[in-house]
């Protein structure tokens, strides 16, 4: 593509805005973690890896240079940090690709729905203890919500409290290239979420790990 028809984006200048006011203990907590995020979308802002890659790709075509950069998506996205291999594993192989469609070996859902289906009568029996845990991740709402709606029928049922939490995950963040737009609308909606529950007595606990692999442990330890 020419020089002249291409559109580049001037660099983004966006910061964070402070937080709005939030219940007392939990400003500092947010904070903290809005910090944490912004501070790892410097680089990444200042890069436009979408703009680089466009870029490289047409003019190793316009060249017609037929090298690596041209004919390997994977090591042009590898090197201007669009996929990140300390987050993701390399690419699936043509050979295990023909083994899930030959049935040859079974795809993980399939692995995953025969787990839940053996191991369903073991789980009936956990029993309940001090209180029951919703782990908010994604679907941060209180409406609407199935799974926070059996944790709270099976506090009830079993006439102990329910408790909420959060993790906040700078890795996570990281490795899904999450914009800093987004996670201060999480860290607002989690404000917002914290005083709702608040009203029905029902705490909810966020805190930061920066260790994205260690978070289902340390839930377990709680």
């Amino acid at each position: 593509m020419p020089a002249t028809m291409r559109k580049r984006k001037a660099p983004s200048t966006t910061t964070i805005p402070s937080p709005r006011k939030s219940p007392a203990g939990t400003q500092s907590t947010f904070a903290a973690a809005r910090k944490t995020i912004d501070e790892q979308h410097v680089n990444q802002e200042a890069s436009e890896p979408s703009d680089q890659l466009q870029d490289a790709l047409e003019d190793s075509v316009d060249d017609g240079v037929n090298n690596e950069l041209a004919t390997s998506d994977s090591h042009v996205e590898e090197r201007l940090g669009i996929v990140q291999r300390e987050f993701y594993p390399p690419e699936m192989g043509n050979a295990r690709c023909a083994m899930y469609n030959n049935n040859e070996l079974p795809r993980p859902l399939q692995v995953l729905n025969a787990t839940m289906k053996d191991t369903a009568a073991a789980r009936s029996k956990i029993k309940v203890g001090e209180a029951v845990v919703h782990w908010f991740k994604r679907d941060l709402r209180t409406n609407d919500n199935r799974a926070l709606h059996l944790a709270s029928e099976k506090a009830k049922s079993k006439g102990v409290p329910l408790v909420c939490m959060f993790i906040v995950s700078p890795q996570d963040y990281q490795a899904h290239l999450t914009s800093p737009a987004r996670v201060d609308f999480e860290l607002r909606t989690l404000q917002i979420i914290k005083q709702d529950l608040a009203e029905k007595d029902i705490p909810l606990y966020v805190e930061t790990r920066e260790n994205r692999k260690a978070i289902p442990a340390h839930i377990v330890d709680l």
